[in-house]
């Protein structure tokens, strides 16, 4: 497979080659990454997401594009709910299975390579689905948005966390700096060759895809895709951009089994464990330990002594959030 250095060469910002190519050697330490990729907000972009699961207050949920399950982890913490996390990139999945070990929470938090287009589940599963820096990789934005919005349940929550570009001029000439000569300067520094060309890729990639499918467009997937109540959120000057909905409630007599899909634009406080969610004894015994078995297994992660696995959820410089530190995809 060509190096990531061809593909920007040729024109080739999206697909799957590009995303295994862009995280194949950088999983260890990936939360230094998404730290410096956004000046440090990437946890408080997280956690404006995770409000939005919580305040569904979900019994099942799904996460594409999970990475290392940083977002998963904190889901999993905040509600109890049950956990699926998929990713197309193996070593990505290996960073996270450790990081779930570390966490203590196998039983309820599950992983398993997957596609985005092509999610093995069945219509309707999930009571809230998540994804992060995901849409910027696919060859079609709305298609996999209505094969993400397919495996919600009527009622349920989609939220959704990437990287904008700045709308305000003189923001945007800061931006434009930034990605272009010093994240890549940054990321050499920081991780040597892998991340230099991670760094030198990424800006183009962000501007590249909103020329392609500006905001509008996004929205318009969205409710395409049975969607309704669309929240768009800039954060961070515009830096990051987060969104939320709500699954039409289409079906008569239909009555959702889990409470407070309403969505709030007032972010929630930080993320916290609520001490009102519990999780109960049954849920020790779900699809996500299975899955997570499965996974481990079939990506051949090894615990290290004393049954741990890597540092799981460590912390960053420049902020704390409870289990997510390792979890944003770039």
């Amino acid at each position: 497979m060509p190096n990531l250095d061809q593909m920007t060469a040729d024109g080739r910002l999206r697909g799957d080659d590009v995303s295994r190519a862009v995280f194949a050697d950088i999983p260890a330490r990936y939360d230094r990454l998404a730290y410096l990729l956004s000046f440090g907000q990437d946890r408080r972009w997280r956690r404006a997401v995770v409000d939005h699961v919580a305040a569904a207050r979900p019994g099942r949920v799904l996460d594409v594009a999970t990475g290392p399950a940083g977002i998963a982890l904190a889901i999993a913490e905040r509600t109890g709910a049950q956990v699926v996390g998929v990713d197309l990139n193996e070593p990505m999945l290996r960073a996270g299975a450790a990081n779930v070990r570390a966490a203590g929470r196998q039983r309820q938090l599950g992983l398993a390579v997957g596609r985005a287009d092509q999610l093995p589940f069945g219509d309707g599963d999930f009571d809230a689905v998540v994804f992060s820096y995901l849409l910027r990789y696919v060859d079609d934005p709305a298609a996999t948005v209505a094969e993400l919005a397919r495996c919600l349940r009527p009622g349920g929550t989609l939220a959704s966390l990437d990287f904008y570009v700045p709308p305000h001029p003189v923001w945007h000439a800061s931006w434009q700096l930034y990605t272009r000569a010093a994240l890549p300067v940054l990321g050499g520094l920081t991780g040597g060759p892998a991340w230099r060309e991670v760094g030198e890729f990424l800006g183009p990639s962000i501007s590249a895809h909103y020329k392609l499918h500006p905001l509008a467009e996004h929205v318009a997937a969205w409710r395409a895709a049975g969607l309704e109540d669309v929240e768009v959120r800039l954060m961070s000057l515009g830096g990051g951009l987060v969104m939320a909905g709500r699954k039409r409630t289409s079906a008569a007599g239909y009555h959702p089994h889990t409470q407070g899909a309403q969505i709030t634009r007032k972010a929630a406080p930080a993320a916290e464990k609520d001490p009102g969610a519990q999780e109960s004894p049954g849920a020790q015994e779900g699809p996500a330990a299975q899955e997570s078995q499965a996974v481990q297994e079939s990506l051949g992660a090894q615990e290290g002594p004393g049954g741990q696995e890597g540092p799981g959820g460590q912390e960053g410089p420049g902020g704390q959030e409870a289990q997510a530190a390792p979890g944003a995809r770039g």
